[in-house]
């Protein structure tokens, strides 16, 4: 279906690992299908939030992993992201959908006015890159796109956050001090509620969880897996599991939510 929102400028990607997401949407699917294996994230969303007959607004929406979470519920999904090749992926990935997701592309410092307006805003793991890449400005670049999503949203609507806290460590935390401010305004200044999940990655085994953690988080992250597969002193390892040899790296994923007041 065609879509009535309009394109947004692109802004430049950030270095690296926006190569990915402009290049390797197949690796990048590899990686997430083997996220929140314990189906953790899926479950306090489908708990703690109603789509049912709803209008969403997603942005950052990348292959469309966060998407498949609710996309059987909701009335229409308005989906969005800096790079076509995401997007790409992202319908092909939801293709059975066709009929309730709307696809556009868009950065998240220039969203998009959807048609109608929305039930729910929600965005996964893509926020984080912008404050990151504004890191001297995230207060001010975080206030503009509050507003439009405010714009974007019903008077009652919900809007939902998802970020980081940390991969192949032991306790949840923000892996940059820009994160963790970022964060922090999210709750004293925005007044978002906060849940922390454990949404460790399972792999067949050690060597396959090297090789695709280490293709999106780099080499070091690789090697830190495989001196830890291979070394008996794993206590500064963060393998998961009695067993060194775990298939299980741990990562925990925060969800910032609130309700507008109508």
């Amino acid at each position: 279906m065609l879509c009535s929102a309009q394109k947004c400028r692109k802004d430049s990607p950030m270095a690296d690992m926006m190569d990915i997401y402009k290049r390797y949407a197949v690796n990048y699917d590899e990686l997430v299908m083997a996220e929140d294996y314990q189906g953790n994230l899926s479950a306090f969303m489908l708990d703690e939030f109603n789509w049912d007959g709803k209008t969403v607004y997603e942005a950052g929406i990348g292959t469309g992993r966060v998407t498949s979470i609710f996309i059987d519920r909701v009335d229409m999904c308005y989906g969005f992201d800096r790079e076509q090749h995401m997007l790409d992926r992202c319908r092909r990935n939801l293709s059975k959908f066709s009929d309730r997701l709307c696809l556009a592309p868009c950065d998240n410092t220039d969203l998009t006015i959807p048609p109608v307006k929305a039930d729910t805003f929600i965005q996964g793991w893509s926020f984080g890159h912008v404050m990151v890449d504004n890191a001297a400005q995230f207060q001010k670049i975080f206030h503009i796109i509050h507003e439009k999503i405010n714009e974007i949203l019903k008077p009652d609507g919900t809007i939902i956050l998802i970020e980081t806290m940390g991969t192949n460590v032991s306790e949840p935390g923000a892996p940059l001090p820009v994160l963790s401010d970022f964060y922090g305004l999210l709750e004293n200044e925005y007044h978002f509620s906060r849940k922390v999940l454990d949404t460790s990655y399972r792999f067949n085994d050690v060597t396959e969880a090297a090789r695709i953690m280490g293709f999106f988080f780099g080499e070091q992250m690789a090697e830190n897996i495989l001196k830890c597969a291979s070394s008996n002193n794993t206590a500064n390892c963060n393998l998961s599991g009695n067993n060194h040899l775990s298939k299980v790296i741990p990562e925990f994923t925060g969800i910032w939510y609130k309700t507008l007041k109508s």
